[in-house]
């Protein structure tokens, strides 16, 4: 204490001073090249020179914000199949600074204004996002379209990154649920490893030029799509676009290898994929999944099997509290993709008594097999489809859906017919559509299952 009060103050450094005028050009303004209407929607897609295109929706759903995306390349399903992945420190990259921007530059340019910046890697496309107004459009855009191509990469931003993920790893294993949270993603996707964690020992060897080595590729490949859902017209977006997006050169661009694309959930076995936690040794997490189906076809189907996740898991609740007495939160869920073509499961798991994973296993195989046998009651269906239903009309109401929804209209066109058909698909099931649903896709696949158990008993004992 008494060496820190006689060291000498710092020294005040001058005002730093920044400006989007400091950030490197983009090149001259882009050309329209057509424009094409979806009145129904009340959507447009305006697709540029270059190659580029832009996603437009007006709203007025949330007064003076603007969501905008800009996506390009083809995400993880780019990458290569085979090895590990940096891609779970992506969302970095929305903090390290742009151009010649470091963080502390990048904060003083944000300081007085409605822009921001955050960046991932989806299933489909590396994706640079902000919220903004109407006013500021050109700037978010001009501050986004700069992040593709003059991305500035921290080192000592990274490292930070690093020593947190590593003070943080035993989190992972601090409960059943947090340990399913780690291993979910590889095993529901046959153990690819590109959605394999990293260990301790790998995660020290990373280093930022690894990172920016990952990156850097990534970021100049594709084409780029906007995004831009919100409260401001077509023609500010459009002239937003044509300096920033619209104006940098046309970008390469290749499909995923074959072999990048061939993810499948595991094969279906009666006996679970296991792993242990260091936590609870009361805590098990034991859960169930179906294999179904990906791809864009059975769209009908596809919302048939998200209802009937639905009824699963509300008859999971039932039958583990009548015959538990506990609390048990169990939840069911589908997921599909659009772009690996053989993925897409049911999906159910709960925490529960490690001791009574067989009853959750059980119960699961029980209700998939009821569900897809016999119709749920008129009571049962009501109970099940009004919340959805009223979900969707919600939904419909707020920029971060259609913000959603309308990635990709201007390279795949038949999602712009899913949309269409959303609320009024799910208003037209019926029961019997899901049992069929069931039956066809589910109860004659077999399962596949894990379960996560204490490393250590009640007593101490390993």
């Amino acid at each position: 204490l008494a060496a820190a009060e006689a060291a000498a103050p710092a020294a005040r450094q001058a005002e730093r001073r920044v400006s989007l005028d400091d950030l490197p050009p983009l090149g001259p303004p882009g050309r329209e090249v057509s424009r094409q209407r979806i009145a129904d929607l009340d959507a447009t897609i305006v697709r540029f020179a270059n190659g580029s295109s832009l996603v437009f929706k007006q709203t007025d759903f949330e007064k003076g914000n603007v969501n905008v995306t800009l996506r390009f390349g083809h995400g993880m399903a780019g990458l290569p199949a085979g090895r590990k992945s940096l891609a779970w420190l992506a969302p970095l990259l929305g903090s390290t600074g742009v151009g010649p921007f470091d963080l502390d530059g990048l904060e003083r340019l944000l300081t007085g204004r409605r822009m921001s910046m955050s960046f991932g890697i989806a299933e489909d496309a590396l994706e640079l996002s902000g919220v903004t107004r109407a006013e500021e459009l050109g700037d978010q855009l001009r501050l986004l379209a700069t992040k593709i191509v003059a991305p500035h990469f921290d080192a000592a931003l990274f490292q930070r990154s690093r020593t947190a993920a590593l003070e943080n790893y035993e989190l992972a294993f601090s409960s059943a649920s947090s340990r399913m949270g780690r291993e979910f993603g590889a095993v529901a996707r046959g153990g690819d490893p590109r959605w394999q964690p990293f260990d301790k020992a790998e995660i020290e060897r990373i280093g930022a030029a690894d990172f920016e080595a990952f990156m850097t590729p990534l970021l100049a490949q594709g084409p780029v799509e906007a995004v831009i859902v919100g409260d401001v017209d077509l023609d500010t977006a459009v002239a937003a676009m044509l300096k920033t997006v619209a104006a940098l050169p046309r970008r390469p661009d290749a499909p995923p290898p074959a072999a990048s694309l061939a993810v499948r959930p595991p094969p279906a076995s009666k006996e679970p994929i296991r792993f242990t936690h260091q936590g609870d040794p009361t805590q098990a997490y034991a859960a169930l999944g179906w294999t179904t189906f990906g791809g864009p076809d059975h769209r009908r189907e596809r919302r048939a099997l998200s209802v009937a996740a639905n009824l699963a898991g509300a008859r999971l609740i039932e039958r583990l509290r009548d015959s538990e007495g506990a609390s048990y939160s169990p939840a069911a869920t589908v997921q599909s993709s659009f772009d690996f073509p053989g993925w897409g499961l049911l999906f159910a798991g709960s925490e529960i008594r490690p001791e009574r994973a067989d009853l959750f296993f059980k119960l699961g195989r029980e209700i998939v097999a009821d569900l897809a046998a016999r119709p749920a009651s008129a009571d049962e269906w009501q109970r099940a489809i009004n919340p959805v239903v009223s979900g969707i009309e919600r939904r419909l109401k707020t920029n971060a859906y259609w913000a959603g929804t309308m990635e990709d209209w201007s390279r795949q066109p038949w999602l712009i017919d899913y949309t269409r058909t959303y609320l009024a698909d799910y208003k037209s099931l019926t029961p019997e559509e899901v049992r069929r649903a069931m039956a066809k896709w589910v109860a004659d696949e077999g399962d596949w299952s894990i379960l996560i158990l204490p490393a250590k008993t009640a007593d101490g004992v390993h």
